[in-house]
């Protein structure tokens, strides 16, 4: 759906000189206010205003008819002039009100107004005196024929207003009982002042503004500095316009970006400000001699060519000037005395959409000033263009990926001539092509994304270049020791690269995420990572080659140490460290995926991510990982950890429920671990394959497999080990000999008291689990009950993570008790649960993992299904779905004191 568009006429009111009042004489101004306030109101919306915002003692209102707001108008002044001020205390000002009326399509959001008519009255408020009302050319025209006769409009001529963009035809509107006579218009015409006419309007940046504003304030010299294209020159210079009125002597504007003479630096400034070299007197000394006595504004802009001569002119000018105010933009600092930096940020993003989005949600997201950027611009390169519920995620993915830069933003909204927004996000794939549509009268390094990222690049040393490309290989952000063991050369050494380092974020092109000194990270913009990927592959194939073999070596030690101390006291603190190096890990294995001299490298490091890759990710993600170096030709000395990685693998695709190609990859792991003589190992994928001939309705295969595991795992290994095959036995043998089943259960209930402290919890919720399961094939609810109430206790202090067999269990439990409602829900939040973890089955109603309660999971669902009726059970279903395990659990845990609705035998 098209976002809600209205033409209106829109009149904005605001008190001169109200800040002085209130300072001087609060008390009768809170009186006078409101008296104020009444009168605007009630003038306004006698003419049909809608008044549809108000700030302080400003009003916002819209109206059908340019007449209707210059009826308004003549109102509000009629009403001001006629009341007696002066019985709010002795002597007390008339309150002078100044109007600005101006017609234009703008946006509606939730009752308020947006877009460039509301930013151009406005604007033209601002230019006005107490008394006064303006009109703005486009309202004016449309009042040719409906005013009365008494009434007329004084055309003031054309006047830029200090959004800097194109000059506003202004009237006056005059009548025998209103003031005529006002000094100059506050348009930047009355202000000597040489800031450019912008060709399109400032979009958002309102926090920005006032900080810089706030900033030149308080330090006569504020820097701008950012990456290409981030807009700090439109900021800078609507941050000039914006403190005219405060400047008595101007605003200049300096573009040293066409100037490649450092010597030419202070001759640009002094024809600026309209001065000429005089005989035998150095031109500086004019300059300053000028500046002295002046309180006025000076913009650098583009400084990062000629930063010595710079740095040298503004702080001359900081010693000499006192009135003067300098405000830079640049890709690096001044280094000058006394200088605040501020980095530019990028336009703020909205969070991707999910789903299908309604006309609010739309609203809100061109809210946000990357999206309105892109929408605006789209608007001038086609006047059709609007955001829509079908467009809308294409765009905010656009946004996204440019990250927030206002220069690719534009050239990307440049494109909606040709393309569709989802046509363009295909094509970013490749966007230093698809971002050339610059204006063809501006500078090369500002008609297209890549020219604004040369012009930075080329102003680097050669060393910095190279740091610079090396650091390509890095995704998601990476750290010194990172930076050093990619980057170090003969030719620097560690110092040499941290100076580089800073000095490429000194120069706007890489961001320091963290700067404390422990963890302090590195990172960039992704449109500056793919173009730093682009110069690494122009260095070369060699370059290329070293540099990804030294970023494989390097996350491959990171998680060889790291590793072994996910099971020790810092394992939360090494989990943080491993989880912020994924994507670097995911770029070293798709190296080590391609490079056959790389594989060996990709099998070890899979081998020591595999389970945390599997808990940070979904299983299906892993299983995709792990599967790349599973059967790679590699030597024999890693050879033991690629059997390893087969009987992984084969866990994760038991996970997924696909059996078959668990066995197959089973079978493998275990004629490795003969291979390579782990027996512990062989014990392992024995145990696995039980499950898959459990799986298969095969439990004497099963049995002959666990019997087989337990075997070895009573020579090798631990006694926790052995618990876990004892239990996978008695689940064996739950459906052909379920009094041998529960025997074996007691006797695990048994170790388990005997047990070490860390073996206790997990073997007594296994045995707690399949007595549950057995007592539920008997009818025998109580203890089932009681059962299961032992092991959710157990399971959310020794495996929170298995907390979701808990649910399915009480599932069970709730219709066996003829709840099957709650039931519904509960498996519904089982599946969700499943589906997080990267589980999607084609039938969820069979999809349990294991095997032995597989059939009694289905019949369950069938009955459920079958007494609550279709739509009903559905219904059931989805809400189940929406809940978060903490609260399916939470849901469990009452079901478990609840009554029984009815005995029910269905299950024995």
């Amino acid at each position: 759906m098209i976002i809600p568009t209205a033409t209106r006429t829109f009149l904005f009111t605001d008190i001169e000189g109200s800040t002085r009042i209130w300072s001087e004489r609060s008390a009768e101004m809170s009186a006078a206010l409101a008296r104020h306030d009444a009168l605007v109101g009630d003038a306004l919306r006698a003419d049909g205003g809608q008044i549809f915002k108000t700030m302080g003692d400003a009003f916002c209102a819209a109206f059908g008819t340019p007449v209707d707001a210059v009826s308004a108008a003549l109102a509000v002044q009629r009403a001001l002039a006629a009341e007696d001020w002066s019985a709010f205390g002795p002597a007390f000002p008339a309150l002078r009100v100044r109007i600005a009326i101006h017609t234009g399509e703008a946006e509606v959001r939730d009752g308020d107004f947006y877009g460039p008519p509301v930013n151009r009255v406005a604007r033209l408020l601002g230019a006005g005196h107490g008394g006064q009302v303006l009109v703005s050319g486009t309202a004016a025209s449309e009042l040719v024929d409906g005013l009365r006769p008494e009434v007329t409009l004084l055309d003031l001529g054309d006047h830029r207003l200090k959004d800097l963009s194109r000059p506003e035809r202004i009237h006056q509107l005059t009548a025998p009982d209103l003031e005529r006579d006002f000094p100059p218009l506050r348009t930047l015409e009355r202000h000597r002042t040489n800031l450019p006419i912008q060709a399109t309007s400032f979009v958002g940046r309102e926090r920005e503004r006032a900080e810089v504003k706030r900033q030149l304030a308080e330090a006569r010299l504020v820097t701008l500095t950012g990456a290409g294209g981030s807009g700090k020159t439109r900021l800078a210079l609507q941050v000039a316009a914006e403190m005219l009125d405060d400047l008595p002597d101007g605003a200049w504007f300096v573009d040293l970006a066409p100037i490649l003479d450092p010597d030419v630096v202070l001759g640009a400034l002094a024809a600026v400000l309209g001065l000429r070299a005089q005989p035998e007197r150095p031109l500086v000394e004019t300059v300053l001699e000028h500046l002295k006595p002046r309180e006025l504004l000076v913009v650098l802009d583009n400084c990062e060519h000629l930063l010595g001569a710079a740095a040298e002119l503004a702080e001359a000018i900081l010693r000499t000037a006192p009135g003067v105010r300098l405000l830079a933009t640049t890709r690096e600092r001044l280094a000058v005395s006394g200088e605040q930096v501020w980095p530019v940020p990028t336009l703020g993003l909205p969070a991707a959409p999910a789903g299908p989005m309604e006309t609010a949600e739309v609203e809100a997201l061109v809210a946000h000033e990357a999206v309105m950027l892109f929408v605006d611009r789209a608007r001038a390169a086609n006047v059709d263009f609007e955001a829509t519920e079908q467009n809308i995620a294409a765009i905010v993915e656009i946004c996204g990926r440019l990250d927030g830069l206002p220069l690719a933003i534009e050239l990307a909204a440049a494109r909606v001539r040709l393309l569709a927004p989802e046509q363009i996000r295909v094509h970013l794939q490749q966007r230093f092509a698809l971002l050339t549509s610059g204006r063809r009268t501006a500078l090369p390094r500002q008609q297209t994304l890549r020219g604004a990222i040369d012009w930075s690049y080329d102003l680097l040393s050669e060393a910095e270049r190279k740091v610079f490309r090396r650091c390509a290989m890095f995704r998601g952000g990476w750290d010194l020791a990172a930076a050093l063991a990619v980057c170090r050369e003969e030719e620097f050494d560690e110092w040499a690269v941290l100076d580089l380092l800073s000095q490429l974020v000194d120069k706007s092109l890489v961001v320091l995420l963290d700067d404390v000194a422990e963890t302090a990270r590195y990172g960039w913009l992704e449109t500056l990572a793919e173009y730093a990927r682009e110069r690494l592959a122009e260095a070369g194939d060699n370059e290329n080659a070293t540099v990804r073999a030294r970023h494989l070596s390097h996350y491959l030690a990171v998680a060889q140490e790291g590793r072994p101390q996910l099971d020790g006291n810092e394992r939360e603190v090494w989990r943080e460290r491993l989880r912020a190096e994924l994507e670097n890990f995911r770029g070293a294995f798709d190296w080590a995926s391609h490079d056959p001299a790389a594989a060996a490298s990709g099998v070890l490091m899979a081998e020591q991510l595999a389970g945390f890759w599997a808990g940070e990710r979904t299983a299906a993600e892993a299983h995709e990982l792990i599967s790349r170096f599973t059967h790679v030709e590699v030597g024999p000395h890693v050879a033991p950890e690629q059997a390893k990685l087969l009987w992984f693998d084969g866990l994760l695709l038991l996970q997924l429920v696909r059996e078959a190609e668990a066995k197959s990859v089973l079978g493998d792991a275990l004629e490795r671990a003969r291979q390579v003589g782990n027996e512990r190992l062989e014990s392992w994928v024995l145990h696995e394959l039980s499950t898959v001939a459990m799986a298969h309705e095969d439990p004497a295969t099963a049995i002959a497999c666990l019997e087989a595991s337990i075997a070895i795992k009573r020579r090798v290994a631990p006694a926790w080990d052995v618990a876990i095959g004892l239990n996978a036995l008695c689940v064996a043998y739950e459906n052909i000999d379920p009094d041998r089943s529960e025997g074996l259960y007691l006797q695990l209930l048994e170790m388990a008291a005997e047990g070490e402290d860390h073996v206790r919890p997990a073997t007594r919720a296994a045995a707690e689990a399949g007595l549950f399961d057995l007592a539920l094939r008997r009818g025998d609810l109580p203890a089932a009950a009681t059962r299961l109430a032992s092991y959710m206790n157990l399971t959310r202090s020794a495996a929170p993570r298995k907390l979701e067999n808990a649910v399915v269990r009480a599932a069970w439990l709730a219709a066996a008790r003829g709840r099957y409602g709650t039931a519904t829900r509960l498996l519904g939040a089982h599946a969700a649960s499943q589906r997080r973890r990267g589980v999607v089955l084609a039938d969820w109603s069979a999809g349990i993992a294991d095997p032995s309660v597989r059939e009694l999971h289905a019949s369950i669902v069938a009955g459920c299904r079958e007494v609550l009726g279709e739509d009903a059970f559905r219904a059931d279903l989805a809400d189940g779905q929406e809940l978060s395990l903490e609260d399916a659990v939470a849901l469990a845990e009452i079901e478990l004191a609840a009554e029984p609705v009815s005995a029910a035998d269905a299950f024995s």
